[in-house]
């Protein structure tokens, strides 16, 4: 049991490491920037070159890599671009359990409807309410998040 345990965090790990890096390169390569705008004045050359001075984006893409992964594994994930003078992990922190809470309860809620439906189709000899709850399942599975979302909304 032990070695199966070693063995799947393992792959996990990897599995994260190979997100990352893909994720990270794959943000590297799209056309851009996230400071771009259409003024080529030359306060906005300036301020753009400032943008990326700041956030390291000057720098060879191997070492921004290396900054980035030091980043994670100190739990520094950063300075947001969007919303300036916060830190990433910071505005994680603060949503983090409102995320947790909704997963939770979509968990609750898909394991009391999937539970109900399967031991309906399982002790039901009626062809027609087999059916309807493999309709159920099929749709609730088909749809969707967010509009099964919009149909729950208080």
């Amino acid at each position: 049991m032990t070695k199966y345990i070693l063995k799947r965090l393992t792959i996990g790990l990897v599995t994260m490491a190979i997100l990352i890096t893909v994720t990270f390169f794959l943000e590297r390569i799209i056309p851009g920037s996230p400071f771009i705008n259409d003024d080529d004045t030359a306060a906005a050359v300036k301020a753009y070159e400032a943008l990326n001075i700041k956030y390291g984006l000057d720098k060879p893409l191997g070492e921004q890599y290396v900054i980035y992964i030091k980043g994670l594994f100190h739990g520094d994930l950063g300075e947001s671009l969007i919303r300036k003078g916060q830190q990433v992990t910071e505005i994680i922190a603060r949503s983090a359990p409102v995320t947790a809470r909704l997963g939770l309860t979509a968990f609750a809620f898909s394991m009391a409807v999937g539970i109900t439906l399967g031991t309906i189709a399982a002790f039901t000899r009626r062809r027609t309410v087999t059916g309807a709850t493999m309709l159920i399942s099929t749709i609730g599975v088909s749809m969707p998040n967010f509009l099964i979302g919009l149909g729950l909304y208080k």
